[in-house]
């Protein structure tokens, strides 16, 4: 059995892949289409300057050699498109004196199409002796608000929490709306969209661990997870994805604050065969959303646990409120690590 290991060609692939790495923490937050903006603790600048090759080397030295990205055409973004199903341009806005596009939020805050929607790097995380001959998973992370799939990576400890979750897996991280106040899931607005993404995912993995495990690529079971403004791409991928067969679980990380509807829908039609985990800072919208979520599924008979579960059984649906500050949920939970604890709690795939 052929185990993916090899360091290949990392920093000339990580500047190709447009991996931005910022000295600041991640301002993940609430959505800016569906939940009011959190406050930064700091003044950030509209478009972040791109990393210095000191600072791209220091990230690249940080990793390990089963961390690398990939520049994908079906990644979320660049996008052409409507703004969800609206009749609304996505980029709303252009500049009379340069052409430059905008896309707006429903707040009025417009975002350069240059600074923070041409970038369509995609994280690569395998976990430590990651086996493709025996059975795996693909674990999706989708980021929040105002940050990036490189912070998250690092400020969540991504790459720790498949390593401590003992799975065989492999971790993936788009980059969604780069330091922008906005959900939007790009490409992911459209039916089948996720699907043309996961056949790229499948055809980068079989070559860095070998064309003879393509097909297991292609039909890995698929496990889905998302903080705060990441709950969109979420929502839209269980909507219309294209791969609904094969998504086993969702996590959602403070992150309900729209389309409720899909993922209710999602759950209902799929009962006894999905698991589904929803951590909600209390006071949030996620909160209220999840209770809502809950009366849903009630009036459905559908049975929710409002504990943190040890066992996820499928059909198992755990809608868990805490008392913990919204940045800090994805490492803090409780549990602590949760990403690392609710893959453990998986069943076998």
């Amino acid at each position: 059995m052929k185990r993916c290991g090899l360091l290949i060609g990392m920093v000339m692939v990580w500047g190709m892949a447009g991996f931005s790495v910022a000295a600041a923490r991640s301002q993940s937050t609430g959505p800016g289409k569906g939940a009011p903006a959190r406050a930064s603790s700091r003044t950030k600048p509209a478009s972040p300057p791109p990393a210095a090759p000191a600072a791209v080397a220091a990230a690249v030295a940080a990793t390990t050699e089963r961390t690398f990205v990939r520049a994908l055409n079906t990644a979320p973004f660049p996008y052409e498109g409507k703004y969800a199903d609206s009749q609304v341009d996505f980029f709303d806005y252009v500049d009379p004196k340069n052409g430059a596009r905008f896309h707006t939020n429903r707040y009025g805050q417009r975002f350069a199409e240059a600074d923070h929607y041409r970038d369509s790097s995609v994280i690569f995380h395998l976990s430590p002796g990651f086996d493709p001959g025996r059975p795996f998973s693909l674990v999706f992370f989708f980021h929040g608000n105002q940050s990036s799939a490189s912070e998250s990576f690092r400020d969540f400890r991504l790459g720790e929490q498949l390593d401590r979750s003992g799975r065989n897996a492999v971790l993936i991280v788009p980059q969604l709306a780069r330091q922008a106040a906005d959900s939007s899931p790009g490409k992911f607005f459209r039916a089948g969209a996720f699907k043309a993404f996961l056949a790229d995912v499948a055809a980068t993995l079989a070559e860095r661990c070998g064309a003879q495990h393509l097909e297991r690529f292609r039909q890995a079971p698929l496990v889905l997870t998302g903080f705060s403004g990441g709950y969109k791409a979420v929502a839209y991928i269980l909507d219309r994805g294209g791969a609904t067969s094969r998504i086993k679980a969702v996590l959602l990380l403070d992150a309900l604050y729209e389309d409720v509807d899909k993922f209710s829908d999602w759950l209902t039609r799929n009962a006894g065969r999905r698991a589904f985990v929803l951590l909600a800072g209390k006071g949030a919208s996620s909160a209220t959303n999840g209770r809502a979520l809950a009366h849903f599924l009630r009036q459905h008979e559908v049975e929710i646990d409002k504990t943190w579960p040890t066992t996820l059984a499928r059909g198992g649906i755990h809608l868990v409120e805490c008392g913990t500050e919204h940045l800090q949920i994805p490492v803090a939970g409780p549990p602590a690590l949760p990403i690392a604890r609710f893959l453990d709690a998986l069943p076998k795939m």
